[in-house]
């Protein structure tokens, strides 16, 4: 269903360093929701091209089956 590796969103709270977690939904292997942690300290946010920081340890995963779905909107629908 999620044929792309990962989408991803990254959580910056207020608090000195770079993000602090990262929620993804990977459909690499087995579909799953992932919350990932970060505890580098940096002061900013390499992308290079891509981001240079990557999360340090996975928090919780659950199934896509349970926690995803897919909404399917046409393009109108996004500008009501």
């Amino acid at each position: 269903m999620f044929k792309q590796g990962a989408w991803v969103v990254l959580f910056d709270l207020p608090a000195p360093g770079s993000y602090e977690y990262l929620l993804s939904v990977n459909g690499k292997v087995q579909e799953q929701v992932e919350l990932w942690h970060n505890l580098d300290d940096f002061s900013t946010i390499e992308w290079n091209p891509i981001l240079g920081d990557e999360a340090d340890g996975i928090i919780w995963s659950g199934s896509t089956a349970d926690y995803a779905r897919i909404v399917h909107r046409s393009y109108h629908d996004s500008f009501k």
